[in-house]
């Protein structure tokens, strides 16, 4: 069930432009008696949201299998990173922080992103120990996902760059070592959380590349780490509601899920 949006700072948000608008926001979908939670963030290319297809009918297919909900919306073009994974980092310490009000275990937080929302999905499970403002008690709680979902992901900005979503998230003509610092694979350590990936081998905007990048990055850390690769579909495919074929990523996911996250 729907409930009303949560705004992730009350007062004083990090890199807030008033010129700009956009509040980060979580839109909670909750069940009694969760196995888990999972923050879903949509994708866009860090251009726009595609909050319907990759949002809330995600969240509510994750509701009918038992799991309460967040969706993330966080900030976008014109903004940069730092500022969306400021938003995300945020949102998980949000959640945590909910966790006795809304009846889930802070211990078991998942994060299932998609496209550039699967990027930022990266990014949290990787760079959740970023240093970043601290304006109230909520930031003293962790950061760090228990488990991360990688659905058709921008990965790697270095070799295989993602030209249009690289050029709004961290600008045009940069250095390699800029585009290394927000290429998930290049940041996976010991203590990134077990991982879930999928994607297609028909994807015709984000190669296939780009998940074997982060799961070899994943394996050589030996990282729990799960990688589906299905041979037909194109790009966006969401929860799979019109494609029983690759919809079974649900199944896959939530079985993973039951593994590392214990329920």
């Amino acid at each position: 069930m729907a409930g009303n949006r949560i705004k992730l700072w009350e007062k004083h948000i990090p890199f807030y432009d008033e010129s700009i608008g956009q509040m980060p926001e979580i839109e909670p979908y909750l069940v009694e008696n969760p196995k888990a939670c999972i923050l879903v963030i949509p994708g866009g290319g860090y251009t726009w949201l595609a909050y319907e297809h990759e949002g809330i009918r995600v969240a509510e297919e994750f509701n009918r299998r038992g799991f309460s909900a967040f969706i993330l919306t966080y900030r976008i073009k014109p903004y940069k990173h730092p500022i969306p994974l400021t938003d995300g980092l945020r949102a998980i310490r949000v959640i945590r922080s909910l966790a006795d009000k809304y009846g889930y275990d802070q211990n078991k937080i998942a994060v299932v992103g998609f496209s550039a929302g699967g990027h930022l999905t990266a990014s949290l499970a990787t760079m959740f120990d970023r240093e970043l403002p601290k304006v109230d008690e909520i930031d003293e709680f962790s950061s760090r996902p228990d488990l991360a979902m990688l659905s058709y992901a921008v990965i790697d900005y270095v070799d295989y760059p993602h030209k249009s979503s690289a050029r709004y998230m961290i600008g045009e003509n940069v250095s390699a070592y800029r585009r290394a610092e927000f290429s998930p694979n290049y940041n996976v350590s010991d203590n990134t959380p077990p991982t879930f990936i999928w994607h297609t081998e028909e994807d015709s905007l984000v190669s296939l590349d780009h998940p074997i990048k982060m799961a070899e990055a994943l394996f050589a850390k030996k990282v729990p780490c799960e990688l589906h690769i299905f041979p037909y579909g194109d790009h966006g495919l969401g929860i799979g509601a019109n494609d029983p074929y690759n919809g079974r990523w649900v199944d896959l996911a939530e079985a993973f899920m039951k593994k590392y996250l214990n329920f």
